[in-house]
Formats: C-alpha cells, structure tokens, sequence
C-alpha cells in the first residue's frame, strides 16, 4: 500500500490515499466505505504496524484515548491543515511510541488502550 502509483500516474503516500478515499475525491472510493472500515484493511494487510483504533476521533479514538492517558491533546481535525490520513497514520505511531516496547502484537496493545482508558 506505501508508495504505490494511486491513479496509474504518480506514486502518491498512504496518507493521501486515505484522505481521498474517506473525502470521496476520487473514483475509487467505496459509498460507505470510510476510516472506520479503512483502518480495518490496514490492520489486516499491516498487523504488526496498525492499532486496532478504528477511528481519529470519537467515543474510542485516538485522540480520545491520547487525551485520557497521557493528557496529551491530539490536533483537531477541523482546526488543523493536516489531512485526515495524515492525522490517522500520524496518532497510530505517536500512540505506539507512548506504549513502548511491551507488546508483542497492536491487537493486544489496542485492547489495553481501550481498558486504560475507561479506567482512566
């Protein structure tokens, strides 16, 4: 998925590729078809490299659980330019960062952020 041509023209990063897939700015999107079920596909094609964390924001997202266990406040989507996928690829590795190495596997790590955060 990293790097390869989007349009058969130009390479274009992954972070792009989820931002016009969830925006519908292109011809390949899906109808209904957005981050949630996006972050499933990278889970499942990169076990080892995403969170289980389907959403940036929400009840359980990123940024959420950020804010809960580490007082760390997460950009907001609709007050920063940076792009939803960027925002996306961006908080899974900063929350990665923040577990250290403790875990052999994300599903695992993704479970204690969503335990941690309720007990938080």
């Amino acid at each position: 998925m990293g790097g390869a041509a989007f349009d058969g023209e130009a390479p274009v990063d992954l972070e792009d590729r989820l931002t016009a897939l969830i925006t519908d700015t292109t011809s390949f999107g899906m109808k209904g078809f957005k981050e949630s079920l996006l972050t499933k596909v990278l889970c499942i094609v990169y076990p080892d490299r995403y969170l289980t964390i389907l959403k940036y924001t929400g009840e359980a997202g990123k940024r959420e659980i950020a804010r809960s266990l580490w007082d760390l406040e997460l950009p907001d989507p609709e007050r920063v330019d940076w792009t939803i996928g960027r925002l996306i690829l961006w908080s899974n590795d900063l929350l990665l960062a923040l577990l250290g190495e403790g875990f052999r596997h994300q599903q695992p790590a993704s479970e204690f952020l969503w335990w941690a955060k309720d007990k938080a």
